[in-house]
């Protein structure tokens, strides 16, 4: 897909923004309400982990004893691990492992160190299986942190795993549904709808994988295959039974609010962004930015308990009219975090609601998806929940 001069533009700024809020550099203040973007859903929590080079001992950087994962220095010393980049959550676990629990330094690969390091390099999760295979030649890269399906499919291919993320994190979040903040202003009737389709399929993936057997269960490893293929034909049957099994699919808010808290805090501490920045936008502190952001008003209008379990309110419960509309939905490449969406358009649930959806992409990161919503690109777009803090604070300065 070819993209306008002024979305190349945005993923220049955005990549720049990235940059200058690392070194501390402030930029001119902006309009909060023309840049930014408001949380209205869940899309997943987990589904990510961390392999080695099928030449590497597990043994030699943990050993898991009833649960319990015990960490060993000497065998991460030096290592040189892939990561999708800085404001993912694979890569804020990964370095909170490495830092918190192995006990080292965390640095950029080329770049000098003195103390006891583990290095990083940033590639894109659906380059990792090759690069991991160019590895077994060269010894340079000895393993990664990749989201799924990505992260099942390298283990089927010969690498071995490490620790999945919740076994350091137990429902850690992940991907979020985003709406870009004046779309959802002038066009709520939209996203009601968009977001009771969702809904709906979230809850039907998570049936599904619940029962794990028969035609609906095989149908759905069918897409699975299909989506989260960097190519065609290059995703495992059985890496995607465990990548999603390894994935937990929902669309609730609870405790979002709490754990974006913790990320928030964690990026503070690493310098990407300050109090300053948040009290000169107008806002207290972190928790209260992060009310901004969050917005449950949407979602909590289009599901309903009816006492056999929550599930989304029909269109005629809604008093939808027979209006539909299009929305332009923006996605990221080979990411089965996300099955839900596709599996909502297979299944025509959008369509029920009376919308179209347009999918924009797909984009190989989240902070791409981030530009897209930042430059009204996108109305909606499905990101990971750190790239949408980070970027939504960096969008302040």
């Amino acid at each position: 897909m070819k993209l306008n001069w002024n979305l190349k533009m945005w993923a220049v700024v955005a990549a720049l923004i990235v940059v200058l809020a690392a070194t501390g550099t402030v930029l001119a203040n902006k309009e909060v309400e023309k840049q930014s973007i408001s949380i209205v859903a869940r899309v997943n929590n987990d589904g990510s982990g961390i392999f080695v080079r099928g030449d590497v001992n597990v043994d030699d950087l943990v050993t898991i004893d009833g649960g319990v994962v015990t960490y060993h220095p000497d065998g991460w010393r030096d290592m040189l691990f892939m990561s999708p980049g800085p404001s993912s959550i694979q890569h804020m676990i990964l370095m909170d492992i490495v830092k918190k629990k192995v006990g080292l330094g965390f640095v950029q690969n080329g770049v000098p160190y003195t103390e006891p390091s583990v290095r990083w390099t940033q590639v894109a999760p659906g380059q990792m299986k090759d690069m991991m295979a160019k590895s077994k030649d060269d010894n340079l890269i000895h393993g990664g942190i990749a989201w799924e399906p990505h992260f099942a499919n390298i283990v089927a291919s010969g690498a071995k795993k490490v620790i999945s993320s919740s076994q350091y994190w137990e429902d850690h979040p992940c991907c979020v549904v985003a709406v870009n903040k004046k779309y959802m202003d002038t066009h709520g009737e939209q996203v009601k709808r968009f977001l009771a389709a969702y809904v709906k399929s979230a809850i039907k993936v998570g049936d599904i994988l619940e029962t794990g057997i028969g035609d609906e269960y095989e149908g759905l490893i069918d897409l699975v295959v299909r989506v989260g293929a960097p190519k065609e034909g290059t995703l495992d049957r059985n890496a995607a039974k465990v990548a999603m099994a390894n994935t937990t699919y929902t669309y609730e808010l609870s405790n979002l609010s709490d754990e974006l808290t913790k990320v928030a805090e964690t990026y503070k501490g690493l310098g990407l962004f300050s109090d300053e920045t948040l009290t000169d936008a107008g806002f207290d502190g972190v928790q209260d930015f992060i009310e901004y952001l969050i917005k449950d008003g949407p979602l909590s209008e289009v599901v309903v308990n009816d006492g056999s379990g929550p599930r989304a309110k029909t269109p005629a419960e809604l008093s939808l009219s027979d209006n539909s509309y299009r929305v332009d939905v923006a996605y990221l490449a080979a990411d089965t975090h996300q099955i839900a969406l596709h599996y909502g358009i297979e299944k025509g649930y959008f369509q029920e609601y009376g919308i179209y959806v347009n999918l924009m992409g797909p984009y190989a990161a989240g902070g791409d998806v981030m530009g897209a919503l930042l430059s009204e690109h996108a109305n909606i777009g499905l990101v990971g929940s750190p790239p949408a803090l980070l970027q939504s604070i960096n969008a302040l300065r």
